[in-house]
């Protein structure tokens, strides 16, 4: 499949069929239940609709892991540069007066409240899905549009860093209609991060960085 298939395909999955799917359990189960069991269905949505697509295909072409970073080239660097990101994030929220190193994804915090050792279980897999997978499905678009639309050598500032910042700050985009103009706020700030870790992968040539900052901002700060 060519690239650029490859990577419309895994975009309108992880855009489309989450809510179809939840739209079905809403039909048999109660809307109580289903946010109550966030650490399950939606770190199962999460893992199998964003970056299980992503590894399904990159196993297809025979990829390399070293394409998407995942690799000890520039990790050091990359590393150092997340580190930073997440004690600028930290230092600004805890400036403005917010609680800061504590459970804020709903299936995070869910996970940790399971009995042991159940909990850690879940917490490792929610904080996986929600963190390390979903910069894979970043990173996964960015080489894929790249590829797609020939950008031999890749530049920092290619097509595909602008496309897959764009396509990443979509479905935030979507809760405007539910939340109004408030709402745009979060989508600027998605759309900065998503390029920032970007041109962090870009530079160093390992997605650690943008992992490991993605990682700690989604789940406790």
């Amino acid at each position: 499949m060519r690239p650029l298939y490859q990577a419309l395909v895994v975009f309108l999955v992880s855009l489309i069929m989450p809510p179809i799917i939840y739209a079905l359990f809403y039909t048999s189960l109660s809307l109580e239940f289903l946010t109550s069991h966030t650490y399950i269905f939606g770190s199962l949505l999460e893992f199998f609709l964003v970056g299980f697509l992503c590894m399904v295909f990159a196993i297809m072409d025979h990829d390399g892991k070293e394409i998407y970073g995942i690799t000890g080239k520039g990790i050091g660097t990359s590393s150092a540069i997340g580190m930073g990101l997440i004690l600028i994030h930290a230092s600004i929220k805890y400036a403005s007066g917010s609680p800061i190193f504590q459970p804020t994804l709903q299936a995070f915090a869910q996970s940790l409240a399971q009995p042991f050792p159940y909990n850690i279980g879940f917490a490792l897999f929610s904080a996986f899905a929600y963190g390390p997978l979903e910069i894979l499905y970043v990173v996964f678009l960015v080489v894929k549009f790249d590829k797609a639309l020939i950008a031999e050598p890749p530049t920092v500032l290619s097509k595909g860093t602008i496309i897959t910042t764009l396509l990443w700050a979509l479905p935030h985009a979507l809760n405007v209609i539910f939340m109004g103009p408030l709402a745009l706020i979060n989508v600027v700030k998605v759309i900065i991060i998503g390029f920032v870790l970007i041109i962090i992968f870009k530079k160093t040539g390992s997605s650690m960085g943008p992992m490991l900052y993605w990682t700690i901002s989604n789940l406790v700060l």
